[in-house]
Protein backbone atom coordinates (compact mmCIF):
# COMPACT_ATOMS: atom_id res chain seq x y z
CA UNK A 1 0.00 0.00 0.00
CA UNK A 2 2.96 2.30 0.85
CA UNK A 3 3.71 1.84 -2.51
CA UNK A 4 0.79 2.61 -4.95
CA UNK A 5 0.61 5.56 -2.64
CA UNK A 6 4.03 6.78 -3.27
CA UNK A 7 3.32 6.78 -7.34
CA UNK A 8 1.03 8.86 -9.23
CA UNK A 9 -1.95 8.80 -11.24
CA UNK A 10 -0.66 8.02 -14.36
CA UNK A 11 2.13 5.28 -13.24
CA UNK A 12 -0.87 3.52 -11.15
CA UNK A 13 -2.71 3.65 -14.74
CA UNK A 14 0.16 2.21 -16.16
CA UNK A 15 1.05 -0.47 -13.57
CA UNK A 16 -2.96 -1.46 -13.55
CA UNK A 17 -3.28 -1.76 -17.37
CA UNK A 18 0.22 -3.37 -17.68
CA UNK A 19 -1.31 -6.32 -15.31
CA UNK A 20 -4.37 -6.32 -17.08
CA UNK A 21 -2.62 -7.28 -20.56
CA UNK A 22 -0.12 -9.57 -18.07
CA UNK A 23 -3.26 -11.65 -17.06
CA UNK A 24 -4.81 -11.25 -21.03
CA UNK A 25 -1.72 -12.71 -22.37
CA UNK A 26 -1.42 -15.42 -19.35
CA UNK A 27 -5.41 -16.37 -20.23
CA UNK A 28 -5.41 -16.12 -23.64
CA UNK A 29 -2.18 -18.91 -23.64
CA UNK A 30 -4.29 -20.68 -21.20
CA UNK A 31 -7.08 -21.00 -23.32
CA UNK A 32 -5.08 -21.53 -26.02
CA UNK A 33 -3.35 -24.54 -24.33
CA UNK A 34 -6.77 -25.69 -23.00
CA UNK A 35 -8.29 -25.37 -26.60
CA UNK A 36 -5.12 -27.14 -28.66
CA UNK A 37 -5.04 -29.68 -25.98
CA UNK A 38 -8.74 -30.96 -26.36
CA UNK A 39 -8.17 -31.04 -29.87
CA UNK A 40 -5.18 -33.14 -29.68
CA UNK A 41 -6.84 -35.54 -27.66
CA UNK A 42 -9.65 -35.53 -30.35
CA UNK A 43 -7.19 -36.24 -32.75
CA UNK A 44 -5.28 -38.78 -31.13
CA UNK A 45 -8.25 -40.34 -29.69
CA UNK A 46 -9.55 -41.01 -33.59
CA UNK A 47 -5.94 -42.15 -34.14
CA UNK A 48 -6.45 -44.85 -31.34
CA UNK A 49 -9.31 -45.74 -32.75
CA UNK A 50 -8.07 -47.06 -35.94
CA UNK A 51 -5.18 -48.75 -34.56
CA UNK A 52 -6.32 -52.09 -34.60
CA UNK A 53 -7.11 -51.74 -38.27
CA UNK A 54 -3.68 -50.49 -38.83
CA UNK A 55 -1.94 -53.28 -37.05
CA UNK A 56 -3.64 -56.31 -39.01
CA UNK A 57 -2.43 -53.67 -41.92
CA UNK A 58 0.75 -53.64 -41.14
CA UNK A 59 0.90 -57.88 -40.40
CA UNK A 60 -0.96 -58.36 -44.00
CA UNK A 61 2.20 -55.89 -45.47
CA UNK A 62 4.63 -58.11 -43.53
CA UNK A 63 3.89 -61.00 -43.98
CA UNK A 64 3.87 -60.10 -47.86
CA UNK A 65 7.43 -58.91 -47.40
CA UNK A 66 8.42 -62.29 -45.79
CA UNK A 67 7.01 -64.21 -48.21
CA UNK A 68 8.51 -62.45 -50.81
CA UNK A 69 11.94 -62.42 -48.84
CA UNK A 70 12.19 -66.67 -48.59
CA UNK A 71 10.85 -66.84 -52.51
CA UNK A 72 13.92 -64.34 -53.57
CA UNK A 73 16.14 -66.45 -51.14
CA UNK A 74 14.80 -69.83 -52.70
CA UNK A 75 15.52 -68.63 -56.01
CA UNK A 76 19.51 -67.90 -55.62
CA UNK A 77 21.67 -70.79 -57.40
CA UNK A 78 23.45 -71.31 -54.76
CA UNK A 79 20.82 -71.79 -52.19
CA UNK A 80 18.96 -73.90 -54.31
CA UNK A 81 22.08 -75.85 -55.12
CA UNK A 82 22.10 -76.59 -50.72
CA UNK A 83 18.80 -77.58 -50.78
CA UNK A 84 19.63 -79.87 -53.31
CA UNK A 85 22.32 -81.83 -51.66
CA UNK A 86 20.70 -81.70 -48.46
CA UNK A 87 24.18 -81.48 -47.03
CA UNK A 88 24.06 -79.79 -43.10
CA UNK A 89 27.35 -78.03 -44.09
CA UNK A 90 26.68 -76.52 -47.40
CA UNK A 91 23.24 -75.26 -45.98
CA UNK A 92 25.35 -73.72 -42.81
CA UNK A 93 27.72 -71.96 -45.38
CA UNK A 94 24.84 -70.52 -47.49
CA UNK A 95 22.93 -69.84 -44.26
CA UNK A 96 24.66 -65.95 -44.04
CA UNK A 97 23.49 -65.29 -47.56
CA UNK A 98 20.15 -66.71 -46.87
CA UNK A 99 19.85 -64.61 -43.47
CA UNK A 100 20.71 -61.26 -45.43
CA UNK A 101 18.01 -61.68 -47.76
CA UNK A 102 15.03 -62.37 -45.59
CA UNK A 103 16.46 -60.69 -42.23
CA UNK A 104 16.15 -63.85 -40.50
CA UNK A 105 17.76 -64.66 -37.18
CA UNK A 106 16.81 -68.48 -36.48
CA UNK A 107 16.61 -70.87 -39.72
CA UNK A 108 15.71 -74.16 -39.98
CA UNK A 109 15.71 -76.61 -43.19
CA UNK A 110 14.00 -79.46 -43.85
CA UNK A 111 14.38 -82.42 -46.07
CA UNK A 112 11.35 -83.70 -48.58
CA UNK A 113 9.86 -85.41 -45.57
CA UNK A 114 9.73 -82.63 -43.02
CA UNK A 115 12.81 -84.22 -41.53
CA UNK A 116 14.73 -80.85 -39.74
CA UNK A 117 18.96 -80.84 -40.75
CA UNK A 118 19.54 -77.70 -40.03
CA UNK A 119 18.70 -75.82 -37.31
CA UNK A 120 20.72 -72.53 -36.51
CA UNK A 121 19.40 -71.58 -32.89
CA UNK A 122 19.91 -74.83 -31.30
CA UNK A 123 16.31 -75.07 -30.73
CA UNK A 124 14.50 -77.89 -28.31
CA UNK A 125 12.83 -80.79 -29.62
CA UNK A 126 8.99 -79.68 -29.31
CA UNK A 127 10.31 -76.40 -30.67
CA UNK A 128 11.40 -78.00 -33.76
CA UNK A 129 8.29 -80.38 -34.14
CA UNK A 130 5.84 -77.04 -33.94
CA UNK A 131 7.64 -75.81 -36.70
CA UNK A 132 8.26 -78.40 -38.58
CA UNK A 133 4.56 -79.34 -38.29
CA UNK A 134 3.85 -76.82 -41.09
CA UNK A 135 6.04 -78.10 -43.32
CA UNK A 136 5.03 -81.77 -43.54
CA UNK A 137 2.38 -80.44 -45.56
CA UNK A 138 4.19 -79.14 -49.12
CA UNK A 139 2.48 -76.02 -50.78
CA UNK A 140 3.37 -73.03 -52.13
CA UNK A 141 1.72 -70.77 -49.84
CA UNK A 142 3.66 -69.36 -47.32
CA UNK A 143 1.97 -69.78 -43.71
CA UNK A 144 3.02 -67.91 -40.05
CA UNK A 145 3.99 -69.86 -37.22
CA UNK A 146 4.50 -67.72 -34.14
CA UNK A 147 6.29 -69.28 -30.69
CA UNK A 148 7.80 -68.34 -27.51
CA UNK A 149 11.21 -68.66 -26.83
CA UNK A 150 13.08 -67.69 -23.89
CA UNK A 151 10.10 -65.01 -23.40
CA UNK A 152 10.41 -63.90 -26.44
CA UNK A 153 7.78 -63.79 -29.57
CA UNK A 154 9.75 -65.29 -32.89
CA UNK A 155 7.58 -65.17 -36.44
CA UNK A 156 8.49 -67.40 -38.19
CA UNK A 157 7.47 -67.66 -42.33
CA UNK A 158 7.31 -71.01 -43.27
CA UNK A 159 7.65 -71.83 -46.74
CA UNK A 160 8.29 -75.30 -48.88
CA UNK A 161 10.72 -75.54 -52.24
CA UNK A 162 9.06 -76.59 -54.77
CA UNK A 163 10.19 -76.44 -58.05
CA UNK A 164 8.61 -75.38 -61.52
CA UNK A 165 8.72 -78.99 -62.22
CA UNK A 166 6.58 -80.01 -59.28
CA UNK A 167 10.11 -81.46 -57.19
CA UNK A 168 9.56 -80.88 -53.40
CA UNK A 169 13.12 -80.08 -52.13
CA UNK A 170 12.12 -79.76 -48.28
CA UNK A 171 10.88 -76.67 -46.55
CA UNK A 172 12.58 -73.38 -44.63
CA UNK A 173 11.22 -71.48 -41.55
CA UNK A 174 12.72 -68.21 -41.12
CA UNK A 175 11.96 -66.48 -37.76
CA UNK A 176 13.01 -63.46 -36.27
CA UNK A 177 11.67 -61.18 -32.67
CA UNK A 178 8.69 -59.18 -32.86
CA UNK A 179 10.76 -56.93 -29.97
CA UNK A 180 13.71 -56.29 -32.76
CA UNK A 181 11.49 -55.33 -35.50
CA UNK A 182 7.76 -55.43 -34.84
CA UNK A 183 7.36 -52.24 -32.30
CA UNK A 184 9.55 -50.14 -34.10
CA UNK A 185 7.82 -50.65 -37.11
CA UNK A 186 4.45 -50.06 -35.47
CA UNK A 187 5.66 -46.88 -34.29
CA UNK A 188 6.69 -45.66 -37.70
CA UNK A 189 3.59 -46.37 -38.61
CA UNK A 190 1.52 -45.28 -36.52
CA UNK A 191 3.73 -42.40 -34.66
CA UNK A 192 2.75 -43.82 -31.38
CA UNK A 193 4.66 -45.83 -28.57
CA UNK A 194 4.25 -49.30 -28.75
CA UNK A 195 4.00 -52.13 -25.72
CA UNK A 196 3.31 -55.60 -26.51
CA UNK A 197 2.38 -58.35 -23.85
CA UNK A 198 1.77 -61.68 -23.98
CA UNK A 199 0.11 -63.60 -20.99
CA UNK A 200 -0.02 -60.14 -19.27
CA UNK A 201 3.10 -59.23 -19.34
CA UNK A 202 5.24 -56.97 -21.53
CA UNK A 203 7.24 -58.96 -24.33
CA UNK A 204 8.44 -55.92 -26.45
CA UNK A 205 8.23 -52.31 -26.58
CA UNK A 206 9.89 -49.27 -27.58
CA UNK A 207 12.26 -47.80 -25.15
CA UNK A 208 10.98 -44.08 -23.85
CA UNK A 209 9.98 -42.17 -20.80
CA UNK A 210 6.64 -43.04 -21.20
CA UNK A 211 6.51 -46.33 -21.86
CA UNK A 212 9.35 -46.68 -18.92
CA UNK A 213 6.95 -45.13 -16.55
CA UNK A 214 3.96 -47.26 -18.15
CA UNK A 215 5.56 -50.72 -17.18
CA UNK A 216 6.39 -49.39 -13.93
CA UNK A 217 2.72 -48.67 -13.19
CA UNK A 218 1.21 -52.52 -13.56
CA UNK A 219 -1.86 -51.02 -11.86
CA UNK A 220 -2.51 -49.18 -15.07
CA UNK A 221 -0.59 -51.35 -17.56
CA UNK A 222 -0.61 -55.36 -15.89
CA UNK A 223 -2.50 -57.94 -16.25
CA UNK A 224 -5.94 -57.94 -16.48
CA UNK A 225 -5.75 -53.76 -16.31
CA UNK A 226 -6.78 -53.41 -20.18
CA UNK A 227 -10.31 -52.53 -21.78
CA UNK A 228 -9.49 -54.06 -25.53
CA UNK A 229 -10.53 -51.09 -28.00
CA UNK A 230 -11.35 -48.32 -25.64
CA UNK A 231 -8.77 -45.20 -25.36
CA UNK A 232 -7.77 -43.87 -22.38
CA UNK A 233 -6.84 -40.79 -21.10
CA UNK A 234 -4.45 -40.46 -17.77
CA UNK A 235 -1.11 -39.14 -16.36
CA UNK A 236 1.77 -41.00 -16.83
CA UNK A 237 5.02 -39.66 -15.14
CA UNK A 238 3.63 -36.16 -14.56
CA UNK A 239 2.26 -36.23 -18.46
CA UNK A 240 -1.18 -35.79 -19.94
CA UNK A 241 -1.21 -39.03 -21.95
CA UNK A 242 -4.07 -41.47 -24.16
CA UNK A 243 -3.70 -45.25 -24.16
CA UNK A 244 -5.54 -47.80 -26.28
CA UNK A 245 -4.72 -51.68 -25.59
CA UNK A 246 -5.62 -53.74 -29.61
CA UNK A 247 -5.83 -57.45 -29.57
CA UNK A 248 -3.68 -59.42 -31.78
CA UNK A 249 -5.19 -62.71 -32.14
CA UNK A 250 -2.63 -64.04 -34.46
CA UNK A 251 0.48 -63.13 -32.24
CA UNK A 252 -1.47 -64.32 -29.05
CA UNK A 253 -0.67 -60.80 -27.68
CA UNK A 254 -2.16 -57.79 -26.70
CA UNK A 255 -0.23 -54.23 -28.24
CA UNK A 256 -0.38 -51.10 -26.41
CA UNK A 257 -0.30 -47.88 -28.16
CA UNK A 258 0.68 -45.11 -25.72
CA UNK A 259 0.75 -41.26 -26.91
CA UNK A 260 1.64 -37.94 -24.73
CA UNK A 261 -0.68 -35.10 -25.19
CA UNK A 262 2.49 -32.78 -23.88
CA UNK A 263 4.87 -33.91 -25.79
CA UNK A 264 2.65 -33.87 -28.98
CA UNK A 265 1.42 -30.20 -28.03
CA UNK A 266 5.14 -29.08 -27.01
CA UNK A 267 6.09 -27.94 -30.19
CA UNK A 268 3.06 -26.52 -31.30
CA UNK A 269 2.62 -24.46 -28.65
CA UNK A 270 6.84 -23.49 -29.32
CA UNK A 271 5.33 -21.78 -32.42
CA UNK A 272 2.17 -20.46 -30.69
CA UNK A 273 4.65 -18.50 -28.60
CA UNK A 274 6.49 -17.77 -31.76
CA UNK A 275 4.27 -16.34 -33.93
CA UNK A 276 1.50 -15.33 -31.57
CA UNK A 277 2.79 -14.64 -28.00
CA UNK A 278 5.85 -12.95 -28.53
CA UNK A 279 4.14 -10.19 -31.28
CA UNK A 280 1.49 -10.24 -28.59
CA UNK A 281 4.06 -9.18 -25.63
CA UNK A 282 5.79 -6.68 -27.91
CA UNK A 283 2.62 -4.83 -29.10
CA UNK A 284 1.07 -5.21 -26.11
CA UNK A 285 4.11 -2.96 -24.60
CA UNK A 286 4.35 -0.74 -27.66
CA UNK A 287 0.34 0.06 -26.39
CA UNK A 288 1.49 0.24 -23.03
CA UNK A 289 4.28 2.38 -23.54
CA UNK A 290 2.14 4.88 -25.90
CA UNK A 291 -0.81 5.00 -23.78
CA UNK A 292 1.37 5.97 -20.70
CA UNK A 293 2.62 8.98 -23.15
CA UNK A 294 -0.98 9.99 -24.06
CA UNK A 295 -2.16 9.55 -20.47
CA UNK A 296 0.94 11.53 -18.98
CA UNK A 297 -0.11 14.05 -21.48
CA UNK A 298 -3.83 14.25 -21.28
CA UNK A 299 -3.63 13.37 -16.89
CA UNK A 300 -0.31 15.01 -16.24
CA UNK A 301 -1.73 17.98 -18.17
CA UNK A 302 -5.05 18.48 -16.27
CA UNK A 303 -3.51 17.86 -12.97
CA UNK A 304 -1.11 20.64 -13.60
CA UNK A 305 -3.63 22.77 -14.70
CA UNK A 306 -5.16 22.07 -11.81
CA UNK A 307 -2.50 22.37 -9.32
CA UNK A 308 -1.49 25.83 -10.98
CA UNK A 309 -5.01 26.98 -10.74
CA UNK A 310 -5.38 26.35 -7.02
CA UNK A 311 -1.99 27.87 -6.36
CA UNK A 312 -2.98 31.08 -8.11
CA UNK A 313 -5.85 31.06 -6.23
CA UNK A 314 -4.02 30.57 -2.91
CA UNK A 315 -1.90 33.34 -3.87
CA UNK A 316 -5.13 36.01 -4.23
CA UNK A 317 -5.64 35.80 -8.12
CA UNK A 318 -9.09 34.99 -8.36
CA UNK A 319 -9.47 36.32 -12.10
CA UNK A 320 -7.42 33.97 -14.33
CA UNK A 321 -10.35 31.06 -15.20
CA UNK A 322 -9.32 27.31 -15.54
CA UNK A 323 -10.95 25.77 -18.26
CA UNK A 324 -12.11 22.17 -18.38
CA UNK A 325 -10.79 20.17 -21.49
CA UNK A 326 -12.60 17.04 -20.70
CA UNK A 327 -16.19 15.64 -18.95
CA UNK A 328 -14.44 13.20 -16.21
CA UNK A 329 -13.68 13.11 -13.06
CA UNK A 330 -10.75 15.43 -13.36
CA UNK A 331 -12.70 17.51 -16.08
CA UNK A 332 -15.43 17.97 -13.73
CA UNK A 333 -12.87 18.69 -10.35
CA UNK A 334 -11.97 21.68 -12.80
CA UNK A 335 -15.58 22.51 -13.12
CA UNK A 336 -15.79 22.53 -9.77
CA UNK A 337 -12.27 24.57 -8.71
CA UNK A 338 -13.60 26.89 -11.31
CA UNK A 339 -17.08 27.13 -10.09
CA UNK A 340 -15.59 27.90 -6.05
CA UNK A 341 -12.93 30.66 -7.93
CA UNK A 342 -16.05 32.52 -9.32
CA UNK A 343 -17.59 32.35 -5.93
CA UNK A 344 -14.83 33.88 -4.84
CA UNK A 345 -14.39 36.15 -7.00
CA UNK A 346 -18.08 37.00 -6.86
CA UNK A 347 -17.18 37.60 -3.11
CA UNK A 348 -14.44 39.72 -3.50
CA UNK A 349 -15.76 42.19 -5.85
CA UNK A 350 -19.33 42.30 -3.47
CA UNK A 351 -16.70 42.80 -0.57
CA UNK A 352 -14.43 45.49 -2.32
CA UNK A 353 -18.32 47.47 -3.86
CA UNK A 354 -19.52 47.04 0.12
CA UNK A 355 -15.77 48.67 1.18
CA UNK A 356 -16.09 51.20 -1.09
CA UNK A 357 -19.72 51.95 -0.17
CA UNK A 358 -18.54 52.27 3.34
CA UNK A 359 -15.83 55.05 2.42
CA UNK A 360 -18.08 56.68 0.56
CA UNK A 361 -20.55 56.88 3.10
CA UNK A 362 -17.79 58.14 5.34
CA UNK A 363 -17.16 60.55 2.90
CA UNK A 364 -20.40 61.67 2.47
CA UNK A 365 -20.77 61.74 6.50
CA UNK A 366 -17.48 63.59 6.34
CA UNK A 367 -18.65 66.31 3.71
CA UNK A 368 -22.18 66.34 5.21
CA UNK A 369 -20.13 68.08 8.57
CA UNK A 370 -18.19 70.13 6.77
CA UNK A 371 -20.73 71.24 4.46
CA UNK A 372 -23.09 71.84 7.47
CA UNK A 373 -19.99 73.85 9.11
CA UNK A 374 -19.68 75.61 5.33
CA UNK A 375 -23.05 76.51 4.97
CA UNK A 376 -23.57 78.48 7.84
CA UNK A 377 -20.61 80.39 8.18
CA UNK A 378 -20.49 80.55 4.45
CA UNK A 379 -24.10 81.33 2.87
CA UNK A 380 -25.19 84.14 4.78
CA UNK A 381 -21.84 86.52 4.01
CA UNK A 382 -22.13 85.42 0.96
CA UNK A 383 -25.73 86.78 0.20
CA UNK A 384 -24.62 89.63 2.22
CA UNK A 385 -21.67 90.07 0.03
CA UNK A 386 -24.21 89.38 -3.34
CA UNK A 387 -26.11 92.14 -2.08
CA UNK A 388 -23.47 94.73 -1.80
CA UNK A 389 -22.17 94.01 -5.06
CA UNK A 390 -25.34 94.19 -6.84
CA UNK A 391 -26.27 97.74 -4.91
CA UNK A 392 -22.67 98.85 -5.97
CA UNK A 393 -23.67 97.82 -9.70
CA UNK A 394 -26.76 99.55 -9.76
CA UNK A 395 -25.17 103.31 -8.57
CA UNK A 396 -21.94 102.49 -10.98
CA UNK A 397 -23.82 101.33 -13.90
CA UNK A 398 -22.74 104.05 -15.91
CA UNK A 399 -18.89 103.28 -15.30
CA UNK A 400 -17.83 99.90 -17.67
CA UNK A 401 -14.97 99.05 -15.46
CA UNK A 402 -16.79 99.19 -11.97
CA UNK A 403 -19.73 97.40 -13.81
CA UNK A 404 -17.49 94.44 -15.60
CA UNK A 405 -15.91 94.45 -12.02
CA UNK A 406 -19.20 94.15 -10.18
CA UNK A 407 -20.52 91.63 -12.86
CA UNK A 408 -16.88 89.59 -12.37
CA UNK A 409 -17.77 89.84 -9.04
CA UNK A 410 -21.51 88.19 -8.99
CA UNK A 411 -20.13 84.92 -10.73
CA UNK A 412 -18.01 84.28 -8.33
CA UNK A 413 -20.41 84.60 -5.83
CA UNK A 414 -22.69 82.66 -7.58
CA UNK A 415 -19.70 80.16 -8.20
CA UNK A 416 -19.48 79.76 -4.53
CA UNK A 417 -23.02 78.88 -3.80
CA UNK A 418 -22.99 76.48 -6.34
CA UNK A 419 -20.19 74.70 -4.63
CA UNK A 420 -22.41 74.80 -1.75
CA UNK A 421 -25.52 72.97 -3.25
CA UNK A 422 -22.79 70.50 -4.62
CA UNK A 423 -21.54 69.91 -1.09
CA UNK A 424 -25.23 69.85 -0.08
CA UNK A 425 -26.79 67.80 -2.49
CA UNK A 426 -24.03 65.07 -2.55
CA UNK A 427 -23.94 64.62 1.45
CA UNK A 428 -27.75 64.29 1.62
CA UNK A 429 -27.56 60.77 0.26
CA UNK A 430 -30.45 59.68 -1.72
CA UNK A 431 -33.85 62.54 -2.72
CA UNK A 432 -37.00 61.86 -3.82
CA UNK A 433 -37.54 62.10 -7.29
CA UNK A 434 -40.10 63.69 -9.70
CA UNK A 435 -40.52 61.61 -11.58
CA UNK A 436 -42.88 62.23 -15.38
CA UNK A 437 -42.84 61.70 -18.82
CA UNK A 438 -40.19 63.65 -21.05
CA UNK A 439 -40.45 64.10 -24.55
CA UNK A 440 -36.64 63.43 -25.31
CA UNK A 441 -35.87 65.46 -28.78
CA UNK A 442 -37.66 68.28 -26.84
CA UNK A 443 -35.87 68.33 -23.82
CA UNK A 444 -32.61 67.71 -25.35
CA UNK A 445 -33.06 70.90 -27.65
CA UNK A 446 -34.03 72.94 -24.35
CA UNK A 447 -30.53 71.72 -23.15
CA UNK A 448 -29.18 72.45 -26.62
CA UNK A 449 -30.63 76.34 -26.97
CA UNK A 450 -29.32 77.11 -22.89
CA UNK A 451 -25.94 76.24 -24.16
CA UNK A 452 -25.45 77.34 -27.12
CA UNK A 453 -23.86 81.29 -26.43
CA UNK A 454 -20.99 79.48 -24.57
CA UNK A 455 -20.47 77.18 -27.64
CA UNK A 456 -20.27 80.27 -29.51
CA UNK A 457 -18.25 81.95 -27.31
CA UNK A 458 -15.63 78.92 -27.59
CA UNK A 459 -15.97 77.76 -31.57
CA UNK A 460 -17.09 74.41 -30.09
CA UNK A 461 -20.29 73.03 -32.39
CA UNK A 462 -23.38 71.76 -30.39
CA UNK A 463 -26.16 69.64 -31.94
CA UNK A 464 -29.18 67.28 -31.43
CA UNK A 465 -28.85 64.06 -33.85
CA UNK A 466 -31.97 63.11 -35.14
CA UNK A 467 -32.24 59.51 -34.43
CA UNK A 468 -35.31 58.14 -35.49
CA UNK A 469 -36.73 55.85 -32.72
CA UNK A 470 -40.15 54.56 -31.72
CA UNK A 471 -39.56 55.44 -28.10
CA UNK A 472 -39.71 59.35 -28.20
CA UNK A 473 -40.48 59.65 -24.03
CA UNK A 474 -38.98 58.43 -20.98
CA UNK A 475 -39.78 58.74 -17.40
CA UNK A 476 -37.06 60.20 -15.04
CA UNK A 477 -36.60 63.56 -13.28
CA UNK A 478 -36.11 66.37 -15.44
CA UNK A 479 -34.67 69.00 -13.01
CA UNK A 480 -32.22 66.58 -11.68
CA UNK A 481 -31.14 64.79 -15.35
CA UNK A 482 -30.77 68.40 -16.84
CA UNK A 483 -27.82 68.48 -13.85
CA UNK A 484 -25.95 65.45 -15.34
CA UNK A 485 -26.20 66.22 -18.92
CA UNK A 486 -24.98 70.23 -18.07
CA UNK A 487 -22.19 68.61 -16.22
CA UNK A 488 -20.94 66.61 -19.24
CA UNK A 489 -21.72 69.02 -21.53
CA UNK A 490 -19.87 71.50 -20.04
CA UNK A 491 -17.20 68.95 -19.70
CA UNK A 492 -17.05 67.99 -23.19
CA UNK A 493 -16.88 71.79 -24.45
CA UNK A 494 -13.88 72.27 -22.17
CA UNK A 495 -11.79 69.56 -23.10
CA UNK A 496 -12.81 70.38 -27.17
CA UNK A 497 -11.01 72.23 -29.44
CA UNK A 498 -11.74 75.07 -31.34
CA UNK A 499 -13.47 73.44 -34.49
CA UNK A 500 -14.66 70.36 -32.69
CA UNK A 501 -18.12 68.65 -32.10
CA UNK A 502 -20.46 67.96 -29.15
CA UNK A 503 -23.51 65.91 -30.25
CA UNK A 504 -26.42 65.05 -27.99
CA UNK A 505 -28.53 61.58 -29.08
CA UNK A 506 -30.59 58.96 -28.00
CA UNK A 507 -31.34 55.66 -29.41
CA UNK A 508 -33.76 52.47 -27.46
CA UNK A 509 -33.28 48.99 -28.14
CA UNK A 510 -34.90 46.08 -26.20
CA UNK A 511 -32.91 46.35 -23.19
CA UNK A 512 -33.55 50.05 -22.70
CA UNK A 513 -33.07 53.50 -23.80
CA UNK A 514 -29.79 54.75 -24.09
CA UNK A 515 -28.90 58.83 -23.99
CA UNK A 516 -25.62 59.88 -24.98
CA UNK A 517 -23.46 62.93 -24.92
CA UNK A 518 -20.05 62.63 -27.41
CA UNK A 519 -17.28 64.69 -28.14
CA UNK A 520 -14.52 64.70 -31.12
CA UNK A 521 -12.22 66.52 -28.44
CA UNK A 522 -8.99 65.54 -26.74
CA UNK A 523 -10.35 62.48 -24.76
CA UNK A 524 -9.67 61.82 -21.38
CA UNK A 525 -6.12 61.11 -19.33
CA UNK A 526 -5.68 57.60 -19.20
CA UNK A 527 -4.68 58.19 -15.47
CA UNK A 528 -8.25 59.84 -14.44
CA UNK A 529 -11.02 57.44 -16.37
CA UNK A 530 -11.01 54.91 -13.95
CA UNK A 531 -11.88 57.06 -10.72
CA UNK A 532 -13.19 59.64 -12.67
CA UNK A 533 -17.09 59.31 -11.18
CA UNK A 534 -15.19 59.47 -7.43
CA UNK A 535 -15.57 62.73 -5.48
CA UNK A 536 -12.99 65.22 -5.81
CA UNK A 537 -11.24 64.09 -9.06
CA UNK A 538 -10.51 66.34 -11.44
CA UNK A 539 -8.64 66.73 -14.46
CA UNK A 540 -7.07 69.62 -13.15
CA UNK A 541 -9.48 72.19 -14.24
CA UNK A 542 -9.01 75.61 -12.42
CA UNK A 543 -12.64 75.96 -11.66
CA UNK A 544 -13.25 72.38 -11.00
CA UNK A 545 -14.47 70.94 -7.49
CA UNK A 546 -14.09 67.42 -7.98
CA UNK A 547 -17.97 66.61 -7.66
CA UNK A 548 -19.80 67.24 -10.99
CA UNK A 549 -19.67 63.31 -12.17
CA UNK A 550 -20.06 61.79 -8.65
CA UNK A 551 -23.11 63.82 -8.32
CA UNK A 552 -23.85 62.76 -12.08
CA UNK A 553 -23.20 59.27 -11.25
CA UNK A 554 -25.37 59.65 -7.70
CA UNK A 555 -28.18 61.18 -9.93
CA UNK A 556 -28.04 58.45 -12.41
CA UNK A 557 -28.33 55.60 -10.36
CA UNK A 558 -31.00 56.92 -8.25
CA UNK A 559 -33.25 56.61 -10.99
CA UNK A 560 -31.72 52.90 -11.39
CA UNK A 561 -29.87 53.38 -14.30
CA UNK A 562 -26.56 53.41 -15.16
CA UNK A 563 -23.71 55.95 -16.77
CA UNK A 564 -20.71 54.66 -18.92
CA UNK A 565 -17.72 56.20 -21.20
CA UNK A 566 -15.79 55.31 -23.66
CA UNK A 567 -12.82 57.74 -24.46
CA UNK A 568 -9.46 57.42 -26.34
CA UNK A 569 -6.83 59.90 -27.09
CA UNK A 570 -7.58 62.61 -29.52
CA UNK A 571 -10.60 60.84 -30.17
CA UNK A 572 -12.84 62.10 -27.52
CA UNK A 573 -15.10 60.72 -25.40
CA UNK A 574 -18.51 59.18 -25.16
CA UNK A 575 -21.12 59.41 -22.26
CA UNK A 576 -23.97 56.44 -22.05
CA UNK A 577 -26.56 56.55 -19.84
CA UNK A 578 -28.08 53.56 -19.94
CA UNK A 579 -32.05 53.44 -18.87
CA UNK A 580 -33.52 49.58 -18.54
CA UNK A 581 -36.74 48.84 -20.67
CA UNK A 582 -39.95 49.10 -18.49
CA UNK A 583 -42.39 46.50 -18.97
CA UNK A 584 -44.04 48.11 -21.77
CA UNK A 585 -41.65 51.14 -23.35
CA UNK A 586 -43.50 52.56 -25.45
CA UNK A 587 -46.33 53.57 -22.92
CA UNK A 588 -46.25 56.19 -19.82
CA UNK A 589 -47.22 55.87 -16.80
CA UNK A 590 -50.78 57.39 -15.87
CA UNK A 591 -49.71 58.64 -12.56
CA UNK A 592 -47.00 60.87 -14.03
CA UNK A 593 -47.28 63.98 -15.47
CA UNK A 594 -46.16 64.79 -18.37
CA UNK A 595 -43.21 67.16 -18.61
CA UNK A 596 -43.59 70.13 -21.07
CA UNK A 597 -40.21 72.16 -21.71
CA UNK A 598 -39.80 75.95 -21.11
CA UNK A 599 -38.69 76.82 -24.62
Amino acid sequence: MKFIRSITITQRIALSTALVIAGLLVGTQLVTTRVLRDRFAQTYHARLTQSQEALLSFVRIDYDLRVAGLRHALANPAITAAFETADPARVAAEAPLFRAITNAEILVFTDPLGAPYYNSANLNRAQIAFITAALKRPSDSARLTYLSIADQIYEFTTLSNITPDGMNLGGVAAGRRLSAFFTQDLKRLTGFDVMTFAEGKPIAYVKSDLTSAALNDPQRFGAGAFTPGVAQRGAINGEDALWMAVPAPRLNATVVFLVSLDQGLAPVMSKVRVYLFIPAVIFGALALILMYWLTARRIGAQVGAISQATHRIAEGDLDTPLHSASDDELGRLSAKIEHMRQKLARNRDELANAHGKRLQSERLETIGKFTAGVIHDFRNPMSVIRSAVEIIGAKTSDDEKISAQVKRAVGEIERMNELTRDLLEYSHGKVNLALCAVNIREWLEEIRAAHESGFVESGVYLRVADHATERSTLTFDPRRMRRVIDNLITNAREACRKGDTVELSWSADADGTYLIVSDTGAGIPSDIAATMFDPFVTSGKEQGTGLGLAISKKIVEDHHATITVESAKDAGARFTITFPAPPDACEVSSHYETYAPAI
